[in-house]
């Protein structure tokens, strides 16, 4: 590794590596219960190889805190945003799972000069391409549900409130409940290279 720290970004101390050096910045955004290492740890030493590569905890994830503010694409897309401009990253391709993918692709739309190519895996662009079998299990989440797995005790190790899992998961129980999505000719319509890949 060759840096990590915390950025001071909309009451976020967001947690943050850097790895390798060179070429156009890659950023990482992991998904939903997961964390930089959870999603990212066997990846790195690749992908750092010939490359710098950014990646962080998210909102309530990994070594980052959590706010009085729910969950959501517009508020995480934010944040990163905060953590470039804190970074002097004035452009980078993204990589973004799930939740990360959500927020890599508002990026691409709303902020098209931060973006240079873009990989959004396991995320749909619009509500009507959610699966409502998985909406409603991520709506039922308990810790007891996920008691013994890697995503607790990851948790629980390395959150600023391990007591605040259930608030997590209460929290991704309504992300973006209501939400708008994008429209095909806003998919269109952004200039970043890119591949969408499914659930």
């Amino acid at each position: 590794m060759t840096k990590s720290g915390y950025a001071p970004v909309n009451g976020l101390n967001m947690y943050y590596e850097i790895h390798g050096t060179g070429g156009t910045p890659l950023l990482l955004l992991h998904g939903g219960l997961f964390n930089i290492d959870l999603q990212f740890a066997e990846l790195l030493p690749a992908l750092a190889a010939t490359r710098q590569v950014i990646a962080t905890d998210s909102q309530a994830h990994g070594r980052t805190n959590d706010i009085d503010r729910p969950l959501g694409t517009a508020a995480l897309a934010s944040d990163v945003v905060g953590l470039l401009q804190h970074l002097g990253v004035a452009q980078a391709d993204i990589f973004g799972f799930s939740v990360g993918g959500a927020v890599a692709l508002y990026l691409a739309i709303k902020n098209p000069d931060l973006v240079g190519k873009l990989i959004a895996s396991s995320v749909s662009f619009h509500p009507d391409g959610d699966r409502n079998e998985n909406s409603d299990a991520v709506g039922e989440m308990s810790v007891d549900m996920i008691a013994g797995t890697p995503m607790e005790q990851d948790y629980l190790a390395k959150s600023p409130h391990p007591e605040k899992l259930q608030e997590l998961l209460n929290k991704l129980g309504s992300y973006d409940k209501g939400a708008a999505g994008f429209s095909d000719a806003d998919i269109a319509g952004y200039p970043a290279p890119t591949l969408i890949t499914g659930r």
